[in-house]
């Protein structure tokens, strides 16, 4: 099946992984090792059923270190922009798991937020129908909908930025983040990778498939921010591996400078304007 034809379901997308893992196989060989310690370490968490602080440190870690894998899987596909999306929400996953970490008071915070989604999504679903589908109760959505609005007032729904500062990484919401948001929302400067352009800046024509560039950027972010979540984690159950994540840490520096003095990560060390 020529990638021609089914883009990037096609068979022979195997070559292409076969072909990047080749191009970047000292960090990819390193994501894969981190990847094994974090998957054994995931099994070895002790979250207590009645807990909710311990709960979510558990699932949080668990969700964070899917969207690593993710990230993964997506880079070997050169599907770069797809790969910079799920690294953004791996990233709001590891503000919430830190911050949760370091204080019970903002697990039962993160949980009570949902009253407020629920109260939201109770209005667009009226506006969606103009009212109630008729196999609903009218006075069972009623009376959610005055116990979601009193208990409102009570909850306070930190935004994304906040649950960094709670996690003391807000250096990487205003920079990694702050550039992987133009891939989730397909700002203009995110489409330019798409385009071919001759010296005239036209578009000669559209660019698709495969591609590695940004590859580097993303596989050490992507590292060093699950590193930074498993870290958190067993250091909260009260495991301590810190020499193994020191060591896979050095190693990843010596594949590429991981921040600069001011200690920002290293997905935002090279311009856009780098981009080849």
């Amino acid at each position: 099946m020529p990638i021609d034809e089914s883009g990037f379901l096609a068979t022979e997308i195997q070559h292409w992984i076969k072909r990047i893992r080749q191009d970047h196989s000292a960090l990819f060989m390193l994501a894969d090792e981190v990847n094994r310690l974090c998957q054994k370490s995931m099994f070895e968490l002790d979250a207590h059923n009645r807990n909710v602080q311990e709960m979510l440190v558990a699932t949080l870690y668990i969700r964070v270190l899917s969207n690593y894998q993710g990230a993964i899987l997506l880079c070997e596909r050169g599907m770069t922009p797809e790969a910079r999306t799920v690294l953004r929400a791996m990233l709001e996953a590891l503000f919430s798991l830190c911050a949760i970490a370091k204080e019970q008071k903002l697990a039962v915070d993160f949980v009570k937020e949902d009253q407020r989604r629920r109260l939201k999504f109770l209005v667009k679903y009226r506006k969606v129908y103009d009212g109630l589908p008729e196999h609903v109760d009218p006075h069972e959505i009623e009376t959610l909908e005055e116990e979601l609005k009193k208990e409102k007032n009570e909850i306070r729904e930190r935004s994304t930025e906040e649950w960094a500062k709670e996690a003391g990484l807000h250096d990487w919401y205003l920079t990694a983040y702050a550039v992987l948001s133009d891939s989730v929302h397909s700002k203009v400067r995110d489409l330019e990778r798409y385009l071919f352009l001759n010296e005239k800046e036209e578009v000669v024509r559209f660019r698709w498939g495969p591609d590695d560039n940004w590859i580097q950027e993303i596989l050490v972010t992507n590292i060093e921010g699950i590193l930074v979540g498993l870290k958190c984690t067993i250091s909260f159950f009260g495991q301590q591996k810190d020499k193994i994540i020191e060591d896979l840490r050095a190693r990843l520096r010596e594949i590429a400078v991981l921040r600069d003095a001011k200690g920002i990560p290293y997905l935002t060390t090279r311009g856009e304007g780098d981009v080849k």
